[in-house]
């Protein structure tokens, strides 16, 4: 009786060790049988990737782009205060994390609000940057601040925002072969999405 039930033991741990690992091909196809009973497992999802976080980097001298969680942003730091475009999707901690690293580069306030457009990636944290106390720039407009000149252009139903003296441009939706952003004088172009483009 002893013999039977270790032989028994012995084919079922043989069996087990047998067995594919948890993850392997078949189970991550999600149509793996059990062995023997025609049973079909649940299908198995892949992870959910994490959200791009926002990442800060220098463009020109006092002016920085925010990639992630929305349109870029840019924002240009004066003796007098900041002149931000773009405010990024509403989206939790969203507006906190782009305050927090504005404030990592000045203790200044946001003064001004550029939107390259009223879609919620670029114009989500409107409100909470207003009441702050900036100002939302509507319009065709030029704005100067701390001897920085930024001016909106209405391109089609989209707005570029134009720094002359950086000659940094950024487009939002406008393609940069534009004939109105033709025109403008022009060295570095920030994109809704994606790496600024030189020429």
């Amino acid at each position: 009786m002893k013999r039977l039930i270790l032989a028994s033991l012995s084919a079922a741990l043989v069996l087990w060790a047998q067995a594919p690992p948890e993850g392997a091909a078949g189970a991550a196809k999600g149509k793996a049988k059990a062995a023997g009973r025609g049973v079909i497992t649940a299908e198995t999802k892949a992870p959910t990737p994490p959200p791009v976080p926002q990442v800060l980097r220098l463009v020109r001298a006092n002016t920085y782009l925010v990639t992630g969680h929305g349109n870029n942003a840019v924002f240009r730091v004066t003796p007098q205060g900041v002149i931000l475009t773009n405010t990024k999707l509403a989206g939790a901690g969203d507006y906190e994390r782009l305050v927090e690293l504005i404030r990592g580069i000045t203790p200044l306030p946001v003064k001004f609000v550029f939107n390259t457009s009223s879609k919620p990636e670029a114009a989500g944290n409107n409100a909470k940057f207003q009441a702050a106390g900036a100002e939302i720039v509507a319009g065709e407009r030029v704005v100067t601040l701390g001897g920085s000149e930024v001016r909106s252009v209405g391109v089609g139903g989209s707005t570029v925002v134009y720094s002359p003296g950086e000659k940094l441009l950024v487009l939002g939706d406008v393609d940069k072969s534009n004939p109105a952003v033709s025109k403008l004088d022009w060295t570095l172009a920030v994109p809704a999405s994606g790496e600024p483009v030189y020429r």
